[in-house]
């Protein structure tokens, strides 16, 4: 997960890596929601090709199999659940968008703390 980390934080242009990589110690890495919202960190969304590849790597590496395929089917299904929001008369359909799942490292990767 190490170098799946540093791979990922290497592929970042520097704006976005200012936005991805905090301290270990950052007062939002303990903030969790479920809401539909911005995050810290940088959104899937904004990831080029490369960048792209190598957070789906970071995830890849701290998760089973079957929980990568659970999380892969649950950004894949943002769109559905756009449609169906929006076919409901749900205003806030467009937040349902696949490009919007975060990532942030805290700390440095390979460090005694780090995630």
């Amino acid at each position: 997960m190490t170098r799946a980390a540093t791979a990922f934080l290497a592929a970042l242009d520097p704006d976005q890596l200012d936005r991805a990589h905090a301290p270990f110690d950052a007062g939002d890495r303990r903030t969790f929601t479920y809401l539909p919202r911005s995050r810290p960190g940088v959104a899937l969304g904004d990831l080029g090709d490369g960048a792209r590849s190598a957070a789906l790597e970071l995830l890849a590496g701290g998760l089973s199999a079957a929980g990568l395929a659970d999380a892969r089917a649950i950004i894949d299904l943002e769109t559905v659940l756009g449609a169906v929001e929006r076919a409901a008369g749900v205003t806030t359909w467009q937040r349902r968008q696949p490009g919007l799942y975060w990532f942030r490292v805290y700390g440095t990767p390979g460090a005694a703390t780090w995630g």
